[in-house]
């Protein structure tokens, strides 16, 4: 992350906050599409 921070020039913790918040978008956005599967899946059987 000190790497990011560097060629991005902002601080650490700013790196660190924006990586806490793409992760947590990721998950939700990822839980949403599992259960749009699984709810495709159920429709086929």
């Amino acid at each position: 992350m000190e790497q990011i921070a560097e060629v991005m020039n902002i601080n650490y913790q700013s790196v660190k906050n924006l990586m806490f918040r793409a992760v947590r978008a990721l998950r939700e956005q990822m839980g949403r599409i599992i259960i749009y599967v699984l709810g495709a899946a159920q429709a086929l059987f």
